[in-house]
């Protein structure tokens, strides 16, 4: 079997964490670092992780569930058009765990390479995305590479949905309300949050996000003046107005 000769990281969040159980997960979860060079995530099966560990497919996918149960995998299935049945699975592997209130357990000489991390980073989604985008995710309010690199992931996940020029407002955004107080826990949720509303919403470019954005702002505005005019006893929004003002 032909081994990917790719750099792979094992972040000491997954190294020291008990849950994992045995070792066996967490160097299935460093093999698919590796095997996310290329394109940001990993597509092998559980059958190719089978036969790399000689173990039976079961096995493997035991492993991933770990990882994703925990937070360190993001799974994604691609379907084919119109069906349920499944053209590719994705692995995006997380360093910080999605959804954690809490760090993982550490050992008692844990310690995070963030060096690795950036160059994997670097060398890995600088490729992918392009280095504008990886050096924007400097502009994020982060303590530690580590969770760059989980929004890193968000970007990549996102590359081939939205365009670059909406990829880099979503994290200006991001940014911007981190910069007017907003308290943001889970950046990568966040940026995966705005993403997937402009999917939903069908918006293409940067006009488009921008006039959404200010029509529900409009909207918020306009419902907390109704409520002020109940409040106030009123019941006609024009004579509320002509007392009020606005």
């Amino acid at each position: 079997m032909e081994h990917p000769n790719y750099y792979s990281i094992l972040p000491a969040n997954v190294r020291y964490d008990k849950r994992l159980g045995k070792p066996n997960a967490k160097i299935l979860y460093s093999e698919i670092t590796a095997l996310s060079n290329k394109d940001g995530y990993c597509h092998a099966s559980n059958g190719y992780f089978a036969k790399l560990y000689d173990v039976d497919s079961t096995t493997t996918s035991k492993w991933i569930s770990l990882l994703v149960k925990y937070g360190y995998l993001e799974r994604e299935e691609i379907y084919y058009q119109g069906t349920k049945q499944v053209k590719e699975r994705r692995l995006y592997p997380l360093t910080t765990p999605l959804g954690a209130k809490t760090k993982p357990p550490l050992g008692p000489n844990a310690k995070d390479n963030n060096t690795s991390i950036k160059y994997y980073m670097i060398t890995t989604y600088g490729k992918v995305v392009g280095s504008e985008l990886i050096n924007k995710l400097d502009l994020l309010s982060y303590a530690d590479d580590k969770r760059k690199l989980d929004t890193a992931n968000v970007v990549i996940r996102f590359k081939d949905k939205l365009n670059s020029d909406l990829l880099l407002y979503g994290i200006k955004r991001t940014r911007d309300n981190q910069i007017a107080g907003k308290k943001i826990k889970n950046v990568a949720g966040y940026l995966t949050n705005i993403y997937k509303h402009w999917i939903e919403a069908g918006i293409t470019d940067i006009a488009e996000a921008k006039a959404e954005s200010e029509a529900r702002y409009r909207e918020d505005v306009d419902k907390e003046v109704y409520r002020d005019m109940y409040e106030a006893g009123y019941t006609d929004i024009e004579e509320y107005k002509e007392v009020y003002g606005g």
